[in-house]
């Protein structure tokens, strides 16, 4: 079992810095040009199809006495990696929508990537 964290504000920062670790990395394996390829409506539906769909179908149960319950153990390590890049895609989103996706994704040269990802280890 994980060790409880020591407040609200720890907890959510080590959940943004799993995403953030997440994010730096895959942003140095593919690169700024497949979000600009798909654009907000590609991003959007990569989130909502693949990613949220993983989401539901681990949460179907059935409803019983008007209560929903859900048969078995919904979170699983595929349903938080899927929960994480729901995050991810949704800061994607936030970026495409302020115009500064290829503007921030192309501003750090490998180098200062490379070295962010040493030091945080993602």
């Amino acid at each position: 079992m994980s060790k409880v964290p020591d407040s609200f504000g720890e907890y959510f920062s080590d959940l943004y810095e799993e995403a953030w670790d997440i994010m730096v990395s895959r942003q140095k394996s593919y690169g700024p040009g497949n979000v600009e390829n798909l654009g907000p409506h590609g991003v959007f539906s990569r989130m909502a199809m693949d990613k949220v769909n993983r989401i539901a179908n681990s949460m179907n149960g059935s409803v019983n006495n008007g209560r929903v319950s859900i048969e078995g153990e919904w979170y699983t390590p595929e349903v938080h990696d899927a929960l994480i890049d729901t995050m991810n895609y949704a800061a994607i989103l936030i970026a495409l929508g302020q115009n500064k996706w290829s503007e921030v994704s192309r501003s750090e040269d490998d180098d200062t990537i490379t070295e962010i990802v040493r030091e945080y280890g993602a």
